[in-house]
């Protein structure tokens, strides 16, 4: 790989800086799920296993690898969301060298910073890489992989270390095994064409395969399932919301004016890039399956595009190259001036304003939610740790901050964390909390619309299943309302009858 030209190195100089000035912006931004991994990497580093709820065996995580790193550090003695949000910054940077890497296979050997400039500009990106989940560890581990399988394609002879990283990959997030499919593919269509000997294609197939079949074994004999519980609740049994659906999804996204990567991405399937090898086949390979997973499984609750945000980074490597051959066929028509240092100047204004207007919109995007979270999710948990009563079991939809600052034994009502929410309709979880499970303390997400009649109705399909009922209406008395978003819901702390809990603090709205 050349050196990077004078230009190239201040490009990438600035979006370093500016990718590490988005990420301190967003550093309150960390979600309710993030308390999940938090959780289980707490009870995996105090000795109580890879447990949300000791003595229960459900992986209600979807980030494995990343609940083992967070266990690693907090065993350390580290603060693990603390220690979560530096790494996923660090990874987030670390992506930046990569994309170069790529742009380089791409180019021939002259790297671009246009495409780290790209990502750099992306606020959801930076978002993302300090929100507190896998999401920067997992982008980053799944560029580096494309980059090693690049390399690894126009060598002689297959690596090992490649199977490694699409392996990471596949630990990080569950879906991520798909991304090894087009590498193992094209190393398979060498050996059958004789262009390799078999050998180079059978050890990354074999590394790979054994590992996630070791992996799924250690699953069945753990957990008895065959993929996390949080796969069965959010794409087999979950109930569709119009909203979140996947082709929506993506139009949102491409409205936001980040989908102006896209048309200079596909420039390169005529430029350049259209000849290096499998490497443009590779990106394009990994940006189609995830765009397809998006479609399939639908779209997520949370802002800033978390679904997108993996393959922003070779989507940008693409269009970095696209502008590259777009300005090639240009130039020759147009009377340009050698302005360098104007030009550059230029860049950096423009670099300094899109940034800046991208991130303050997106903190405004994001503020409710994180003032709600604080002064509602984290203050009823941390009230609750020392308001119930010891051996209270606590039954809640959002099972993130609550759960891990108060400690308790809990009931998640969306079945990320438990298998027979997971597999069940809204109706039947219900029954199953009021009739059966009886848990002492009750925390529902509602919005109290005035009548006639006046009536509580639940933000999700459970909640409002189980205040409907009649023998919950009896059986649980109101205990105090935390505020969370109220042009969402609020969270309703209800009581079983004969649970004694002490006065609410000033921050909540009282019963």
């Amino acid at each position: 790989m050349r050196a990077l030209s004078w230009p190239s190195r201040l490009a990438f100089a600035v979006a370093c800086a500016t990718l590490l000035a988005g990420a301190w912006a967003f550093r309150r931004h960390v979600v309710d799920d993030t308390y999940i991994s938090l959780r289980y990497a707490d009870h995996l580093a105090s000795g109580l296993g890879y447990v949300f709820n000791p003595g229960e065996n459900v992986e209600g995580a979807s980030n494995l690898m990343w609940v083992l790193v967070l266990a690693a550090a907090r065993a350390l003695g580290a603060n693990p969301l603390v220690a979560s949000q530096v790494l996923g910054a660090l990874a987030a940077l670390a992506t930046l060298f990569f994309q170069l890497g790529l742009s380089a296979r791409l180019s021939g050997g002259r790297p671009s910073a246009i495409g780290p400039w790209l990502t750099a500009l992306s606020a959801p990106f930076a978002l993302w890489a300090v929100a507190g989940l896998e999401t920067g560890a997992y982008a980053c581990a799944l560029t580096a992989a494309t980059l090693a399988a690049a390399h690894d394609l126009a060598a002689p002879r297959a690596h090992w270390r490649v199977a490694i990283l699409f392996l990471i990959v596949a630990l990080l997030r569950p879906e991520g095994a798909m991304f090894a499919g087009p590498y193992l593919a094209l190393r398979l269509g060498l050996a059958i064409r004789g262009g390799s000997p078999w050998r180079d294609a059978a050890v990354p197939i074999t590394i790979f395969i054994g590992g996630i079949a070791a992996v799924t074994l250690w699953r069945w004999l753990t957990f008895h399932a065959l993929v996390p519980n949080t796969v069965l609740a959010k794409v087999f049994f979950a109930s569709p919301r119009p909203e979140n659906l996947g082709l929506l999804y993506l139009w949102r996204w491409c409205a936001t004016g980040a989908g102006v990567a896209v048309p200079l991405a596909l420039v390169t399937l005529s430029g350049r890039a259209a000849g290096a090898g499998g490497v443009t086949a590779l990106l394009w390979a990994a940006i189609a399956l995830q765009m397809a997973f998006v479609v399939a499984v639908g779209g997520d609750w949370m802002p800033a595009f978390r679904f997108v945000v993996p393959v922003l980074p070779l989507l940008h490597v693409l269009a970095g190259q696209g502008a590259t051959d777009l300005w090639q066929r240009l130039r020759p028509r147009l009377a340009v001036p050698a302005v360098a240092p104007v030009a550059a100047t230029l860049a950096a204004a423009l670099t300094l304003a899109v940034h800046t207007y991208a991130v303050r919109r997106q903190l405004q995007e994001v503020e409710p939610y994180v003032v709600g979270l604080a002064r509602g999710h984290a203050s009823l948990g941390r009230w609750l740790k020392d308001a119930a009563p010891p051996g209270a079991r606590l039954a809640i939809a959002d099972c993130g901050a609550v759960p891990y600052f108060s400690e308790l034994p809990t009931l998640d009502l969306l079945g990320l964390t438990d298998s027979f929410v997971a597999r069940n309709r809204h109706r039947a979880v219900a029954h199953h909390v009021v009739h059966e499970l009886r848990p002492e303390l009750v925390v529902l997400a509602l919005r109290y619309v005035e009548g006639p009649p006046a009536l509580f109705r639940g933000f999700f399909k459970t909640d409002g299943a189980v205040v409907a009922d009649t023998a919950f209406t009896r059986g649980w008395l109101l205990a105090g309302v935390w505020p969370f978003m109220p042009s969402s819901y609020n969270l309703y702390v209800f009581a079983r009858r004969g649970v004694r809990l002490r006065a609410p603090p000033p921050g909540a709205l009282g019963p």
